[in-house]
């Protein structure tokens, strides 16, 4: 393996789907916002942020931003959580 490949395959990350909605939940419950307020707010459809939320779909990068915006955390700690 040449270091660039090798370099790529360590910073290569799982993004989880369900993690994923769990945390835009939190944030979303936070706020005390429904899904219908939180959609209104960044633009969406509310089964979008369900589908989020139950970890059905990944969310767009505009959703992902407001979101981690929002939550007052970076884009990388809301699709892969804290770092351990």
């Amino acid at each position: 393996k040449s270091h660039a490949s090798a370099e790529r395959g360590a910073s290569m990350k799982q993004l989880n789907s369900r993690r994923i909605g769990k945390r835009c939940r939190a944030v979303r419950e936070s706020k005390g916002f429904t899904p219908a307020q939180m959609a209104y707010v960044i633009g969406c459809k509310h089964t979008t942020v369900l589908r989020v939320e139950r970890g059905e779909q990944l969310p767009l990068l505009q959703y992902a931003g407001h979101v981690a915006e929002m939550g007052n955390m970076s884009m990388e700690v809301l699709m892969y959580g804290e770092k351990k």
